[in-house]
C-alpha cells in the first residue's frame, strides 16, 4: 500500500509539474513563483473541467498522498493536502529531469546526442573514463550511460548492488532494453592487450 502512495504522490507530482513545465514553454507569459504560488481565478476559463478536477481529487484520495499540485503557466489550478509539506520523491526525479530537459531540447539548447565529453563534463575523482565520456545526454536521462561512478550519497544497500565501472558498456545496456539477448565471448589473450 506504501509503495502504491509513493507512486500515486509521485506521479501526481510529475503531472503537475509536467503541466507547468510543458506549458511553460509553450505560452507567452510565464509567472515564476517565489515563496508564494499565485492561484488562478478561473480554472475554467484556462481550459480546465472543474468535474474532472474533481474527480481527479477523488482518484488520488484513495491512494492518501501528501499532496497534489496543479499549475500552469506559474498560477495553481488547483490543490489538495499539505503542499507545504517536503516529500521524497525518490525515483519520480528522474522523471522530473526529463520534463526540465525537455524545455531545453525544445528550445533548441540542449541537444540530446552530444556527448558528455563533448560537453566537458565530467566528475570528481576519480574522474570518468574515456568511454563512460562517450555517454550522452539521451543515454543519461535513460539510465543507459554504463557510468557506475560512487554517487554523492550512496547507501550501503546500494553501494554493494552497484555494478564495477567499466563492466557494462552503453551497447549492451541499449541492447538489452531493446530486449536482445547478447552473448559474450571471451577475447583471445592477444586482443586483450
Amino acid at each position: 500500500m506504501r509503495a502504491s502512495r509513493i507512486a500515486v504522490a509521485g506521479a501526481s507530482i510529475t503531472l503537475a509539474l509536467t503541466g507547468w513545465l510543458i506549458t511553460a514553454v509553450l505560452a507567452g507569459e510565464r509567472l515564476w513563483p517565489s515563496t508564494h504560488w499565485a492561484k488562478a481565478d478561473d480554472a475554467a476559463a484556462l481550459g480546465w473541467s472543474t468535474e474532472k478536477l474533481s474527480k481527479a481529487k477523488e482518484s488520488t484520495d484513495g491512494y492518501a498522498p501528501t499532496a497534489v499540485l496543479i499549475v500552469q503557466d506559474g498560477k495553481v489550478i488547483a490543490s489538495w493536502g499539505d503542499i507545504s509539506h517536503k516529500v521524497n520523491v525518490r525515483s519520480v526525479r528522474k522523471s522530473l529531469l526529463c520534463a526540465l530537459f525537455g524545455i531545453g531540447v525544445a528550445e533548441g539548447r540542449i541537444r540530446l546526442d552530444e556527448t558528455i565529453g563533448e560537453l566537458g563534463i565530467d566528475d570528481r575523482p576519480p574522474g570518468l573514463t574515456e568511454i563512460e565520456k562517450q555517454a550522452t545526454i539521451r543515454d543519461l536521462l535513460m539510465s543507459r550511460s554504463g557510468i557506475y561512478h560512487a554517487a554523492a550519497y550512496e547507501s550501503p544497500d546500494a553501494k554493494a548492488k552497484r555494478p564495477q565501472r567499466g563492466s557494462h558498456s552503453r551497447q549492451l545496456l541499449v541492447l538489452q532494453q531493446l530486449g536482445l539477448q547478447c552473448v559474450r565471448f571471451p577475447l583471445p589473450k592477444a586482443s586483450r592487450q
